[in-house]
């Protein structure tokens, strides 16, 4: 087969998965941006526990090793994969229904409601909630800049210090678990601790400074991870140390995001729900632009 003709393929390929992927990212955005206009109404105790289970990612890995686990063929594994999503799918919709009669959310959606049509801001008025938010932004931009740049793009890439061994381990689970389970496992366990923790006009500085810190790590220690294909040097090649990256990635993403979260109502008191829009408007901005940060990183380890 010509090589050029595989080059065609590969490069259509691409175009449509990032045409795709931005789709997704913006109707995931939407439903985001639709979600937390009830949450900024609840007390901060729902809205922690509204994004520790954010997205299920927990589960969602969990079922892809136990789709991994009870068969070697391919096909049977995406089957039961996609088969249970789609099913979990349609149960989170019958029960977002039945929710919606309950006497709770009829409570908080009528005080919406009510809100809504007094909400609309100037760009004055828009201007300064950004002002009080702005801190929390920042985070978000650089949080998900570093993100972006080595995860999956980097992780799904890194293989074991025993591939040579051709093992249960380094061929099948390595990725499912080290890249994706401990990442998604930590960042729970990020946004738990968050709980007590609040960005305010004294501490800021404090916090940006740590988001801009992580982005400088996570990039300098991702392009030194054990990748392949590379031509550049591997510092970092034990598989404890991809664990403990992944770990430190997924732990300090859910902490910083999650107390972006909860800061609204100390950063912007009475203003928490059209706040909560504006990070929630960055986050969708943010995973939607830097997506070309991952392949550009990828390009980096052939130089």
């Amino acid at each position: 087969m010509p090589q050029n003709y595989v080059h065609e393929r590969e490069l259509t390929f691409f175009i449509i998965v990032l045409i795709l992927l931005v789709i997704n990212t913006a109707l995931m955005a939407t439903l985001q941006m639709s979600t937390v206009v009830l949450m900024a109404r609840l007390p901060l105790d729902y809205l922690l526990f509204f994004l520790v289970g954010n997205q299920g990612n927990v589960f969602v890995t969990i079922l892809q090793i136990i789709s991994l686990a009870v068969t070697d063929d391919d096909s049977t594994t995406a089957l039961i994969y996609f088969g249970v999503n789609v099913v979990v799918m349609i149960l989170a919709f019958v029960l977002l229904m039945l929710a919606r009669r309950t006497d709770v959310f009829k409570y908080y959606q009528v005080e919406i409601t009510q809100s809504q049509k007094s909400e609309t801001l100037s760009w004055t008025e828009s201007m300064a909630l950004i002002k009080k938010v702005w801190p929390c932004m920042a985070i978000i931009i650089l949080c998900y800049g570093a993100s972006m740049a080595v995860h999956p793009s980097i992780s799904t890439l890194v293989v074991s210090q025993y591939e040579l061994d051709k093992s249960q381990w380094s061929d099948k689970y390595f990725t499912p678990v080290c890249a994706f389970l401990v990442s998604e496992l930590s960042a729970v366990f990020g946004r738990i601790v968050s709980k007590k923790i609040i960005i305010n006009a004294n501490n800021k500085l404090y916090f940006i400074a740590v988001a801009a810190g992580r982005f400088i790590l996570l990039i300098s220690i991702g392009l030194f991870l054990n990748a392949k294909p590379r031509t550049m040097p591997v510092i970092f090649g034990k598989d404890w140390e991809f664990a403990l990256y992944m770990f430190f990635f997924g732990f300090s993403q859910g902490l910083l995001l999650n107390i972006c979260s909860m800061s609204m109502k100390s950063l912007a008191p009475g203003q928490q729900d059209v706040a909560l829009k504006f990070v929630s408007l960055t986050t969708a901005i943010c995973s939607t632009a830097f997506v070309a940060n991952g392949m550009i990183a990828v390009k980096v380890l052939s130089i």
